[in-house]
This record gives C-alpha cells, sequence and structure tokens, in this order.
C-alpha cells in the first residue's frame, strides 16, 4: 500500500510540473523585423502598384493561459506593437502606419514540460495614412484586420521564457482619395520576433 500512494503522488508531481508550464498571466516583449506593404488593386498608377519598407519592429504583450489537459494549452494575450511602421514610398507618396494593436488566441500543443508550440490567430487594428505631397493631400483611414501565425516558447526556468515566432497580417482593401482621384489599396503585414516573457 505504501509503495502505491508514493507511486501515485510521483505520478501526480510529475504531471502538475508538466502541464502547470505555461498556465498563468504573464508580461513580455519581443523584438525583431517587419515587412509592410500597400499595394493599389485598382492598377492606376496611383501607387505604381505597390509600396513597401522592412524595418525594426518591437512588441509588448500581456496575456493569461490555460491548460486544456496534460498535452494542450490555450493562451489569450494583447499586444502592442511599436515601429516607425513606414509602407515605402513610391512615385513621390508616401505610406505610415501607427497605433497597431489586437488581440489573439493561442492553441498550443506541450513538446516537452518546458517547451509549447501554437498557432496564432487574431484581430488587429491600425492606422494608415497615405501622402500625396505633391497635391497637397493625404488620407488617413482606420483598418481592421486579421492575423495568423505559428511559434514556439520554452521555460528557461520556473518564470522567465523565451520563444520566437512568425505572424501575417491582412487587412483587406480600403478606398482613399489622393489629389482628387479614388483608389482602393490593400495593406498587409509580416513579422518576425524574438521574445522574452515573465509568468508570474
Amino acid at each position: 500500500m505504501k509503495k502505491i500512494l508514493l507511486s501515485l503522488l510521483a505520478l501526480a508531481s510529475s504531471t502538475a510540473v508538466f502541464a502547470g508550464s505555461f498556465e498563468g498571466a504573464y508580461i513580455g516583449a519581443g523584438a525583431g523585423a517587419q515587412y509592410a506593404e500597400n499595394k493599389n488593386m485598382n492598377g492606376d498608377g496611383l501607387t505604381n502598384d505597390k509600396m513597401s519598407d522592412t524595418h525594426f519592429l518591437g512588441q509588448i504583450t500581456a496575456g493569461y493561459a490555460f491548460d486544456i489537459n496534460q498535452d494542450f494549452n490555450l493562451n489569450t494575450n494583447i499586444f502592442f506593437n511599436l515601429s516607425n511602421d513606414k509602407t515605402g514610398s513610391t512615385s513621390g507618396k508616401t505610406g505610415k502606419t501607427k497605433n497597431n494593436i489586437g488581440v489573439s488566441i493561442e492553441p498550443g500543443y506541450y513538446l516537452n514540460k518546458d517547451t509549447l508550440a501554437y498557432i496564432k490567430l487574431g484581430y488587429a487594428r491600425l492606422d494608415s495614412k497615405l501622402d500625396d505631397p505633391a497635391n497637397s493631400s493625404s488620407s488617413n483611414t482606420t483598418l481592421d484586420g486579421f492575423l495568423w501565425g505559428a511559434g514556439a516558447k520554452y521555460h528557461l526556468d520556473k518564470n522567465i521564457f523565451v520563444g520566437a515566432e512568425v505572424v501575417e497580417y491582412n487587412y483587406g482593401s480600403n478606398s482613399v482619395t489622393l489629389g482628387g482621384s479614388s483608389t482602393s489599396y490593400k495593406t498587409n503585414q509580416t513579422t518576425g520576433l524574438i521574445n522574452v516573457g515573465y509568468q508570474f
């Protein structure tokens, strides 16, 4: 009987350590690169089909994760992206975005007690601006979109974890007017981040 009790205690202890690795509240920060583009959907030459830019990206995030069972985890979070968010320039016109915020869920699978692989799905919003200095005009638009991606994270100890992820943002099409001409453009972003976080 004593041996059975000891075996059950050992099993329970092992399961608790494995399943609880990424459960709970956390905060985090990330750094990496972002590719952003505005693509002219009308083919009217207003933006010469596409303007794009690649630049540094920072991110801060906070969230809470739940262990569904020993193998699966579900994370929910909010984030704010920090960067100059240029989307390039062409034919004398320039594009910028700012105030990039969003929410996401991350269904994850434990590869081992310290490593979690996950997919990322969510909603994002940003403010987009196109400038046409030659015609003394600009257009400001708030864009809503969806995001998806994948990543993994690893616990260095009980509280500190590191990770990496790649995410695609798709904001769809929006109509703008520059220099008296109306056109439609599509904004997309692709990001790659190295993350560090603190689990409470």
